[in-house]
């Protein structure tokens, strides 16, 4: 099963039990055109940490279970389709063939490669990653459920799928982000006010905010717990 980007994997089992409507429903819910399954696992794509965020949380919504005490994905994963898993996931296993990030069902025969439908394998450059460090700030150019922004080393425009765009909301990204504040989440914080930064310049007060917690907590970006 094609795993491109980021991704949210939940085990066919895990739907059927936890979400209402099984797999009709949950490909039903979906936000995007990015859903594939194997029969035993479901992948849904995202191309931003923070879509994929939201996915995650809306799943969890549910009553599916994330992460155990130590760490490890229990009835869902996040795949990065560079560097594999984001937490240990013994359910779970990836291989990249031909290119392609691969994911299925530990103990099963990969076999052949599924994809979501109309999916056709990206010309050799024409996707790259751009850590969010370099894509903070970078103006938009359209909004319609895709951003258009500058690649920060070529000018060249940079097609960003954003199936969330009615939750990018300058002001309530801000709230999500006070809300982690409250929480002590600061990791979370600056992810969101990094995220309004994408939207709009920050206002003085936020970006003293997100100034004080880089400086307090020394990091920049993570990929989503």
């Amino acid at each position: 099963m094609l795993c491109e980007c980021i991704n949210v994997v939940v085990p066919v089992e895990v739907i059927e039990r936890r979400i209402p409507g099984g797999v009709v429903g949950y490909r039903r819910s979906v936000p995007n055109a990015t859903f594939c399954s194997d029969g035993s696992l479901t992948r849904v794509g995202f191309m931003t940490p923070l879509d994929t965020q939201m996915w995650a949380e809306e799943v969890q919504s549910f009553g599916v279970r994330f992460l155990d005490e130590d760490g490890a994905f229990v009835e869902m994963a996040v795949v990065d389709g560079l560097s594999g898993l984001t937490c240990p996931c013994p359910w779970l296993h990836l291989d990249i063939i031909d290119t392609v990030m691969w994911a299925w069902l530990a103990g099963m025969p990969s076999g052949e490669l599924v994809v979501p439908a109309g999916w056709e394998r990206p010309e050799e450059g024409s996707m790259r990653f751009i850590p969010n460090e370099e894509m903070e700030g970078l103006p938009v150019v359209a909004r319609s459920g895709i951003d258009v922004l500058a690649d920060p080393e070529t000018g060249e425009p940079v097609y960003v799928g954003r199936p969330f765009e009615a939750a990018q909301d300058y002001d309530v990204i801000l709230r999500r982000a006070e809300e982690s504040i409250r929480n002590q989440r600061w990791d979370e914080a600056i992810d969101w006010l990094q995220f309004a930064a994408t939207i709009r310049p920050l206002d003085e007060q936020p970006a003293g905010v997100l100034q004080a917690l880089r400086e307090r907590h020394g990091r920049s970006r993570r990929a989503p717990e």
